[in-house]
C-alpha cells in the first residue's frame, strides 16, 4: 500500500497495468536491479501459474518442451520426483521422453478411471511412477473420495497366466512431505468436464505369495472404489455429497524384465569386440547397471575410433582418418555430436554400427535400405530407380560408388572418375577407375558395344570424359540403356555446348526403338547433328568387387 506523497504519485494499490508500470519502473531504478523482470497483468495470472512460495522447480528439455513441473513449494519440492525427472532427461539425450497415455475405462455414475505407470518397461525392483486420473463425465460438479493410505491398494499388474506382481508405494519420508500430507486426500472437488490426477511413487515387486513371476506382457487395471463404510470417517454434510460407486480403468501394457544377478557378460556376446576386450563397462556407458540411468555415452565416439584397428574399429579421426581426407561428409572440424546425425549407437556394443531413422529425432535405429537413408537428405533423381545403375545396385546402390565418412577422390567416390579429360592425363585406365570396376575397360573401349569404336575416339583419342554424355544417376529418358544425359556433363564444367537451339533434355535422342541415336550437342563442327547407330547389346558389365560382396 503506498502512501500519498511518494514519487509516483500513485496512493495505495495500483489500479491499472499503466500504473503498475510506473511502480516497477521506480523499483528497478531504486534497488539496481540487473535481472529481467516480468510485470504480471491485473489479474494476476501468472503469478497464479508460477509463485514459488519460496521455491518452485520447473525443468524445460532442449525442444523447449517443461519435462517436469512442480507445485508451489517448500510443500511440493520433491527431490525425488525432481531427480527421476533429470535422470529421463539425460538418457534421452536431453530431451524428455513423451509420457506413457492414461488408458481409460468406462464411466459411473458420471466418473471415469485413468491408470499410466511410466516407464511401461519396466525391470522388477524399478520406481515407477503410477498416475491415477479421474475425470467427471457429468454436467455437474463431483466430490471424489481419496484415501490418505492405500491409494495403490486398487492396482493390479497381472499376465497372461494369472501371476500378479506386487506393487509398493514409496513412502516420501521428508519434512514437508509429513507436513504436506493429508491436503491430497479426502473430499476432492472435480469440476464438470474436469479431472483430477494423483501420481504415486512406486515400486516394481516380485510375484505374489505361492506365484512365479517372469518377463514378458503384463497388464494393468486400476479399481477405484468408494463405499459408504468409507464415508464413515467424512462430515455428513459432505458425505452425502460424495461420490459413491465402482470405476475401473482401462487395461495399461507393461513390458516387464527380471533383475539380472549376473555381469555384463552374461548378457552381451563374449566374442564381439567391444564387450571381449573392453572389461570396463565405464568406457562407453554411464550411469548404474540395471537402473534407467544406464545409457551409452554419446560423446566418446573420438575415444576410439582416433586409433587404427583396436578391436576392429576404424580410423575415423585424427591424422589419416576418414575425416581427414580431401573430401569429407561434414565439412570443417568433426566432433563427437556430429556421428550422431547418422549413427545409431543402442547396437554398438556388439560390434554392430547402425544408421539412426532421421524421422526419429535420435531415438530409433534405421530399418530402411542404405540408399532410402541416403536420399532422405540428398536429393535424388526422378529416373534413378529406372535407370540400369538404380536396377542392377539396388538397395546399396550409393555405397558402390560412394564412401559414407571420406575419400581422397572428389564427391566422396571409392575411385577417381575424371570429369574433364585434362584429369585424366591420357590415362583412362586410372582416370576413369570407378567406371572400370564393373566395367569391362576393353569391351567398351573396343567395337564389341552398342557405341561401337566411338567411344575410344570420344574418351582415349578426343579427352572426352564420360560425364559429358552419361549421367551415373540416371539419363535425361529414364528407360534410356546409355544412361545419356548430355545436359549434367555441362553442368559439371565438362565445357560442352548445345546446337540448334536445344537445351539438356532435347540434345540427344533416339529413333527406331533405340537402334539409332542422334547427338546435338557441339564438340567439333560436324556435328548437326551427329547420328549413329545402337545395334549392338553387349554386356560390359563385369563382376566386380562390389558384386562380390567385397
Amino acid at each position: 500500500m503506498l502512501k500519498s506523497g511518494n514519487k509516483t504519485g500513485i496512493v495505495g494499490r495500483p489500479k491499472d497495468f499503466a500504473q503498475r508500470t510506473i511502480l516497477a519502473t521506480e523499483c528497478l531504478l531504486k534497488y539496481k536491479f540487473t535481472t529481467p523482470t516480468l510485470i504480471d497483468y491485473m489479474d494476476g495470472k501468472v503469478n497464479a501459474a508460477y509463485a514459488a512460495a519460496p521455491v518452485r522447480v520447473t525443468i524445460v528439455d532442449l525442444d523447449g518442451n517443461i519435462a517436469y513441473y512442480a507445485g508451489r513449494g517448500p510443500f511440493d519440492f520433491k527431490i525425488p520426483k525432481i531427480e527421476k525427472a533429470l535422470k529421463k532427461i539425460i538418457a534421452g539425450a536431453g530431451y524428455m521422453p513423451a509420457a506413457p497415455p492414461v488408458q481409460w475405462g468406462a464411466a459411473a455414475g458420471g466418473l471415469r478411471c485413468g491408470l499410466s505407470i511410466d516407464p511401461a518397461d519396466a525391470v522388477v525392483g524399478d520406481d515407477v511412477t503410477v498416475k491415477i486420473a479421474l475425470e467427471n463425465t457429468s454436467k455437474a460438479p463431483i466430490s471424489a473420495f481419496i484415501k490418505p493410505e492405500g491409494l495403490l491398494d486398487g492396482l493390479v499388474i497381472q499376465d497372461g497366466k494369472g501371476n500378479t506382481l506386487a506393487v509398493e508405494a514409496v513412502k516420501d519420508t521428508s519434512r514437508f512431505a509429513r507436513r504436506s500430507r493429508g491436503r491430497d486426500t479426502g473430499l476432492q472437488e472435480i469440476a464438470a468436464g474436469k479431472s483430477l490426477d494423483r501420481e504415486v511413487n512406486a515400486k516394481i515387486g516380485g510375484a505374489a505369495e505361492g506365484q512365479t513371476a517372469s518377463a514378458g506382457k503384463y497388464t494393468g487395471r486400476f479399481t477405484f472404489e468408494v463405499d459408504d463404510d468409507m464415508l464413515s470417517g467424512v462430515d455428513a454434510v459432505d458425505a452425502a455429497m460424495a461420490w459413491v460407486g465402482k470405476a475401473q480403468s482401462g487395461a495399461f501394457q507393461l513390458d516387464i524384465s527380471l533383475v539380472h544377478k549376473e555381469g555384463c557378460m552374461d548378457c552381451h556376446s563374449k566374442s564381439d569386440y567391444h564387450h571381449k576386450s573392453n572389461k570396463d563397462c565405464t568406457m562407453c556407458h554411464v550411469g548404474k547397471m540395471g537402473t534407467d540411468t544406464f545409457d551409452v555415452k554419446n560423446d566418446e565416439c573420438s575415444c576410439c575410433h582416433m586409433r587404427e584397428g583396436k578391436f576392429g574399429r576404424r580410423k575415423i579421426f585424427g591424422a589419416d582418418g576418414d575425416f581427414d581426407k580431401a573430401s569429407k561428409h561434414i565439412p570443417g572440424m568433426i566432433n563427437d555430436s556430429d556421428c550422431l546425425k547418422c549413427h545409431d549407437q543402442s547396437a554398438h556394443g556388439d560390434g554392430r554400427v547402425s544408421l539412426i531413422d532421421p524421422g526419429s529425432d535420435g531415438k530409433k535405429a534405421w530399418s530402411g535400405s542404405r540408399t532410402a537413408f541416403c536420399l532422405s537428405c540428398h536429393d535424388s533423381k526422378a529416373s534413378f530407380g529406372k535407370s540400369v545403375h538404380g536396377k542392377k545396385l539396388g538397395e546399396n546402390a550409393c555405397s558402390h560408388c560412394h564412401e559414407s565418412h571420406g575419400s581422397e577422390n572428389g564427391a566422396l567416390l571409392k575411385q577417381p572418375y575424371a570429369i574433364t579429360g585434362r584429369a585424366a592425363g591420357g590415362d583412362i585406365t586410372a582416370g576413369y577407375a570407378l567406371c572400370w570396376s564393373c566395367h569391362d575397360e576393353g569391351k567398351v573401349m573396343g567395337s564389341d558395344n552398342a557405341f561401337g569404336k566411338l567411344h575410344e575416339k570420344h574418351v582415349k583419342k578426343k579427352n572426352v570424359p564420360c560425364i559429358s554424355c552419361h549421367d551415373v544417376h540416371g539419363g535425361a529418358d529414364a528407360d534410356e540403356p546409355g544412361m545419356i544425359n548430355l545436359a549434367h556433363g555441362i553442368e559439371k564444367g565438362s565445357g560442352a555446348r548445345h546446337i540448334n537451339r536445344r537445351d539438356g533434355s532435347t540434345s540427344f535422342s533416339l529413333e527406331s526403338e533405340g537402334q539409332k541415336g542422334s547427338c546435338y550437342i557441339l564438340c567439333h563442327k560436324r556435328h548437326k547433328p551427329k547420328t549413329y547407330l545402337r545395334a549392338k547389346k553387349t554386356n560390359t558389365v563385369v563382376q566386380s568387387k562390389h558384386q562380390q560382396g567385397l
